[in-house]
């Protein structure tokens, strides 16, 4: 545990210097989670967007980095696709999982596209 917690520091300090150097304030809006895809080398991090909102809306997007925090997509994916509320991410060699309000999106790392959603139900 304490590995990933030094890690993620890390990351964040990473973004956080990257910040200074780059136009990172367009890849970065209420940033929340931090996954690393160790098969790719690169950080996939989650954007609440708009601030903290829990109100529908297509604001929240993955921004994906090198290993050193060098933004490679701003926008991997998530505003086309209609992502607003996620509150975590985990990933796997082939898929990241990204839970929004709604459900659990299954991404497909290589090909940049959901390869399944699963609804969860209000109750």
């Amino acid at each position: 545990m304490k590995i990933k917690i030094s890690t993620i520091t890390a990351f964040i300090i990473l973004i956080t210097l990257n910040m200074q150097s780059q136009n990172a304030e367009d890849a970065y809006d209420t940033p929340d989670q931090v996954v690393w895809h160790a098969p790719s080398k690169t950080w996939f991090v989650s954007n609440l967007g708009g601030g903290i909102s829990l109100e529908k809306g297509s604001n929240a997007w993955i921004s994906r980095t090198d290993e050193k925090g060098k933004i490679i997509a701003p926008f991997w994916i998530g505003k086309k696709e209609g992502m607003y509320a996620l509150s975590g991410m985990t990933i796997t060699d082939k898929f990241l999982y990204v839970v929004d309000r709604d459900g659990v999106y299954e991404i497909n790392i290589v090909n940049q596209k959901i390869a399944a959603f699963f609804p969860i139900s209000d109750g």
